[in-house]
């Protein structure tokens, strides 16, 4: 089992460079670890907190165009949607057309 010095001194050597590597991988990972995660646990929480403010700000305008429709709605009289026609549209008569007749009808029978 007498093994030759200069084999010996030749692994040491290779698992010494081996030993050297991994412990330069392993504190690098943890460095990095160390400082990318908080980095990167904030920025998140900075786009998040952007994002929140601007679903807010797209609630808020929604609202407010909902309350204008509203508004309009009640000012112009209009129950509700008037529904399209496509088979009277076929025949040359839309909705609004017709609307119109039947506003013209009531309007001539009011007199």
């Amino acid at each position: 089992m007498s093994e030759d010095p200069k084999q010996i001194a030749q692994e040491t050597e290779s698992l010494r460079k081996v030993a050297f590597f991994g412990i330069a991988v392993s504190t690098i990972a943890t460095l990095t670890a160390i400082i990318a995660v908080p980095m990167l646990y904030n920025y998140m929480q900075h786009v998040q907190s952007s994002l929140q403010s601007e679903v807010e700000f797209c609630q808020h305008r929604s609202n407010g165009l909902w309350d204008e429709y509203k508004r309009f709605q009640g000012v112009s009289g209009v129950e509700g949607r008037i529904k399209r026609d496509a088979y009277h549209r076929s025949l040359g008569v839309s909705g609004a057309s017709r609307k119109a007749r039947l506003t013209g009808i009531i309007w001539e029978n009011s007199f």
